[in-house]
Order: structure tokens, then sequence, then C-alpha cells
């Protein structure tokens, strides 16, 4: 009788860790804000963004688009805003990251 192994998917495990540590680094980043609640000369999620598509697997950028919308949305944005900025959020680790893997 042959054993059924069952492989547990966990890219949905890793998109969510990535989200999560996205929003924390991103709320110490808000602390820094100098205009209003949502301009910061410091952001650090760009930085944990970049560094995970980079040294790990490009498909956690869901993460980052999750984390990013996330924590814009906490803001007080209105939403196309929100999904703007999530988008370009998104958009600047994933082409940074194609870009330096590149190289």
């Amino acid at each position: 009788m042959r054993k059924m192994v069952y492989r547990l998917n966990v890219l949905p495990v890793k998109i969510a860790i990535v989200a999560v540590l996205y929003f924390a680094a991103a709320k110490v980043g808000l602390q820094f804000a100098t205009v209003g609640q949502n301009v910061t000369l410091v952001w650090p999620p760009a930085g944990l963004a970049l560094a995970v598509l980079v040294l790990s697997d490009f498909r956690l950028w869901p993460g980052v688009a999750l984390g990013a919308f996330a924590v814009h949305a906490t803001t007080g944005f209105a939403l196309p805003e929100v999904v703007l900025v999530t988008i370009g959020n998104t958009l600047e680790a994933a082409v940074g990251a194609y870009l330096l893997r590149r190289v």
C-alpha cells in the first residue's frame, strides 16, 4: 500500500510573514513622521522589502503589497490613494530587486 505524502505549501506562510514584517517596519518608520502622520524621512520597509526580494524568493512580492496596503490603510488616506501608494511601494521593491539580480 502506498503512503500518501502531503506537502505543505509554505509560500502563503512566507508571504504572510513578509506582510507582517513590512507592516511592523512601516509602523516604526511612521514614528519619524515629519509632516502630518504620513511623510517620513526614514522608511525601513523599503530596505526590508528589497532585501527579501533579492535574497529570498521574488514570488514574495504579494507580501510587500499586503503589508503596504495594510499600513497605508491605517494612516487615513482615501482608498484610491492607498492603492496607488501600495502599487508604488511594491514596484520600488520589485524593480529594484529585478535590477540588482541582473548585476
